[in-house]
């Protein structure tokens, strides 16, 4: 897996981070192969210097160009140096900058007032000419630009406050003035010197209304602008659509059926319970199936590797193109990093996948692996796999998600539409109508981070998941999957396998 960085012309993107992904997965489906920006062309031309460009990653640094954006992939090996020269190279040139690889993305806006609020001369809390041009420049910050989007609402309901006040004030004058005598020459109530009358006060609450009333017109027009501007550089900040039109509500549940029927695929869901199944049968670590004669599987400096999971077909309901009988085996070496390779994803260097098309009764005992201080394993002990057969729509942390809903949104509701035409919320929605954790075979995978497939990539079958559930954990939390190519699950060769797994 790549270290990716991004360095951007701030004036582009989003500034919040669900739209700034949304806007660079565009932006590098889109990108041209060039970046026109002065800014961004001087950023190339510092940070080659140190990272050349390269065709492959092992040779070096791979760069993506965008008429906006400039993303570089680094080896993890380099990662410490990248992020300090990218960064201070960003803010150099006055470039946004992001951090991908950073748990929970690290998004920063240098040459940007954002980053200096109270040196950019606007103050949240009033809403004057140098606010109103922090807002046009998407200057200001999320946090600041929805302080200002509540003053415009506050700026309502003010005037009619102060006006409510008044005319309580002015009813009660009135009922003063009228019901102070009897008529008779006698007091009702305490004489508080000449009485105003009626002909005084009118005139008085008049004013007030026609003052509060050109207060609340320049409220009303001021609060527009304001929110237009917020609206415009803060999209995550519109409202959406009404929730409570049952007509949307409709529209969305018949996309999010359309979205399951034609994205489901077979998956076998798999159910860990601590016990030994045997040498033969379907589990997570124990003593693997070893038939006579074969090789213990090592990394490639030698270390024994241990099994992580064993798949005994004959035991587990049928896919279509996985093997239905036979034995699938997962090694992972017990290291820090649990085997993976991060820079090279499918080279069995760390695990082995290994797959034995006939059980044959003569088998091997399995050496003795040492277990050491240094040893790590996501999971101790021995768990029997069971399987049961579901249908699973595509999930939202699948790499295709995106471009599926866009194409169903625009087939059922709008052929115009674009991506920030679908608010949040309904995104949520959307991708909260599929299950995709747990242990399974086939179907979709599940990630804490990002899909480490890209467009392009055949290796799109979810060969295994291993979650981190009823005593499985992956670092902090986290999810291993397997992926293998279609053509290759066919002719039953698993020498190419993408191996990955990563945390919260």
């Amino acid at each position: 897996m790549a270290f990716e960085l991004m360095v951007f012309e701030r004036s582009e993107a989003p500034m919040d981070w669900p739209h700034f992904i949304q806007w660079s997965e565009r932006e590098e489906r889109n990108a041209a192969g060039r970046s026109s920006s002065k800014s961004l062309k001087s950023w190339y031309q510092d940070m080659s210097a140190s990272f050349p460009q390269a065709s492959t990653l092992d040779a070096g640094t791979l760069y993506t160009f965008g008429e906006s954006f400039i993303k570089a992939e680094f080896s993890w090996k380099n990662a410490e140096e990248a992020i300090s020269l990218t960064r201070s190279l960003a803010e150099k040139h006055g470039l946004g900058f992001c951090n991908f690889s950073s748990e929970g993305g690290d998004l920063e806006f240098f040459g940007h007032e954002k980053n200096a609020t109270s040196s950019a001369g606007y103050d949240a809390n009033r809403m004057d000419k140098k606010l109103y041009k922090a807002l046009q420049d998407r200057s200001v910050s999320v946090a600041d630009a929805k302080a200002v989007l509540a003053q415009t609402s506050a700026g309502f309901v003010s005037p009619f406050v102060i006006s409510l006040a008044l005319v309580i004030l002015s009813s009660s004058m009135i009922a003063y003035d009228t019901f102070r005598t009897d008529g008779k020459g006698g007091k009702l109530l305490p004489d508080f010197g000449e009485p105003l009358g009626a002909s005084y006060i009118m005139p008085l609450i008049f004013g007030w209304f026609l003052l509060m009333a050109i207060v609340f017109a320049i409220g009303v027009i001021q609060g527009a602008r304001f929110r237009a501007a917020i609206y415009k550089g803060y999209p995550s900040l519109k409202p959406g659509k009404k929730q409570g039109s049952r007509e949307a509500d409709a529209k969305i549940d018949g996309l999010i059926s359309r979205l399951k029927a034609e994205t489901s695929l077979p998956s076998v869901v798999l159910t860990a319970s601590p016990g030994n199944p045997g040498v033969f049968g379907s589990k997570l670590g124990g003593t693997p199936y070893l038939p006579r004669g074969f090789a213990y599987p090592k990394s490639a400096g030698g270390r024994m590797l241990r099994l992580l999971a064993q798949l005994n077909f004959e035991e587990l309901p049928p896919i279509p193109d996985f093997p239905t009988s036979g034995i699938l085996q997962f090694f992972i070496a017990d290291d820090d990093l649990y085997g993976a390779d991060f820079d090279h994803l499918n080279v069995q260097s760390g695990f082995r996948v290994v797959y034995h098309d006939r059980i044959t009764k003569s088998i091997s005992d399995p050496p003795l692996i040492p277990l050491t201080e240094d040893s790590y394993f996501p999971f101790d002990g021995e768990f029997a796999l069971s399987g049961s057969l579901v249908r699973q729509p595509m999930p939202s942390s699948d790499f295709r998600f995106e471009d599926t809903v866009m194409a169903l949104y625009k087939s059922l509701i709008s052929k115009k539409a674009g991506i920030d035409d679908i608010d949040i919320d309904t995104w949520e929605r959307i991708a909260q109508s599929v299950q995709e954790s747990g242990h399974r075979i086939g179907g979709y995978p599940f990630f804490t981070q990002e899909d480490p497939r890209r467009t392009g990539d055949s290796r799109t079958v979810l060969l295994l998941q291993v979650d981190s559930i009823g005593g499985v954990c992956w670092g902090d939390a986290g999810v291993a999957n397997f992926f293998i190519s279609l053509e290759k699950l066919k002719a039953r060769d698993f020498s190419d396998v993408i191996y990955n797994w990563d945390c919260c």
